[in-house]
């Protein structure tokens, strides 16, 4: 059997890993942000990066309008003195620049819309899908990316494959993943058109005699989940395997499922699970684009179809499944190394943030006191004698 993988282009001689293997990972704990950074990291030629969790020193909602070093503990940033560094996400980036100020020679590289001037980063990649607004002025140290860079490569789907195949062999070819997202900020599940989709898999896989990959995400509702599990598992006509992150993420056939199947259905809600069905070249369908109204996901499945990498779902697959694939990480890798190769480093002209810090601080200092002040009055006028418009007038001037 050839792997059904095979439209994902094979790896050619590893390149010498970056900065020597010196290649560090910044986290805020989002599983979406650290996907992409080792996704880079591994083209990069490290598939086990340290990463440095992001330390908040005080609540997150306070600490995010503080300067770096009041809310973040900067132990293990502070003690890098070279080397690559990558972060994803606004948070992070606010990290990223502190590092680049205090170690010059730290090469870093910011991916998803940054705080603050560009500049002050080695490398920013945005995403096409973001709308980053008209304050982004590209350099040529920004590269776009057309969807989400993941860690989706030929020798971890066949590794994946593998190690699964033994346990997915009752469900056998033609395969369908059925790749299911969730809530978020921006959009909401309707569980009747997840049973929609549910169903015409199912119709999919009886007419084909094919069989069904299916799996959730952290953001599926557990109540919606559990109704698409019944639904798939309580029959008996279509093989199913299913399965959900309350399985143990230590043991998930996600890579395997995108390794050994014809085709894949993802929500249009999720915007990774799109990219590594692309990347992997697997035929890809979306399924309720019509219905969702967030511009995000409206511009990147408008990327995708403009690439022939994304269709709706109908009911039916292509009869082909070789196709144009997504190679975001492949083109970042070498923006990275071409860089990096030379390197000068970013204007260290710090005047503005040097400025913007001593402004957040005469900021906090007055609103403490105003907070003193009216603490005081309120005292004042709570112990005083008289009542209505003479309370406020004699006691506060008191």
């Amino acid at each position: 059997m050839t792997y059904a993988h095979s439209a994902l282009r094979a790896e050619g001689p590893t390149a010498s890993p970056l900065a020597d293997g010196n290649i560090v990972v910044v986290s805020d704990g989002r599983a979406g942000h650290l996907n992409q950074c080792l996704g880079l990291a591994a083209m990069l030629g490290v598939d086990d990066p340290e990463i440095i969790p992001l330390r908040p020193t005080l609540p997150h909602k306070l600490s995010k309008y503080l300067p770096v070093a009041w809310g973040y503990d900067l132990t293990s940033l502070s003690r890098l003195e070279s080397g690559v560094v990558l972060g994803a996400g606004w948070q992070v980036s606010r990290l990223m620049r502190w590092l680049k100020r205090n170690r010059p020679d730290v090469f870093t590289v910011q991916m998803m819309r940054p705080s603050g001037n560009l500049k002050r980063y080695d490398v920013v990649v945005l995403p096409m899908h973001d709308d980053v607004g008209t304050w982004v002025k590209s350099g040529d140290h920004v590269t776009r990316t057309i969807g989400m860079l993941n860690r989706v490569r030929a020798s971890l789907l066949e590794r994946e494959w593998t190690r699964w195949r033994g346990r997915l062999e009752r469900c056998h070819e033609p395969r369908l993943a059925l790749l299911l997202g969730g809530d978020s900020r921006h959009h909401k599940v309707d569980p009747e058109d997840y049973d929609a989709l549910a169903e015409s898999a199912l119709t999919w896989a009886g007419e084909n005699k094919g069989s069904l990959l299916v799996s959730t995400s952290g953001r599926t509702p557990k109540d919606v989940a559990r109704h698409i599990r019944r639904k798939l598992t309580h029959q008996r006509h279509v093989p199913v395997f299913w399965w959900s992150p309350d399985e143990g993420e230590e043991d998930n056939p996600y890579y395997a499922f995108l390794a050994g199947c014809r085709g894949a259905v993802v929500t249009a809600d999720s915007l990774a699970m799109l990219s590594e069905v692309a990347t992997a070249g697997k035929p890809l369908y979306a399924w309720g684009l019509t219905r969702l109204a967030v511009r995000k996901y409206q511009r990147l499945a408008a990327l995708f179809e403009r690439q022939r990498l994304l269709s709706p779902w109908e009911g039916r697959l292509r009869e082909t499944t070789e196709g144009p694939r997504l190679t975001d990480v492949e083109t970042v890798a070498d923006f990275v190394r071409k860089r990096y190769a030379n390197r000068s480093g970013p204007s260290p002209d710090t005047r503005s943030e040097v400025i913007l810090s001593g402004l957040m601080v005469v900021v906090i200092f007055a609103l403490a006191l105003l907070l003193y002040l009216l603490g005081s009055f309120y005292r004042q006028v709570s112990d005083c004698p008289y009542t209505g418009v003479e309370k406020l007038f004699l006691c506060g001037k008191a």
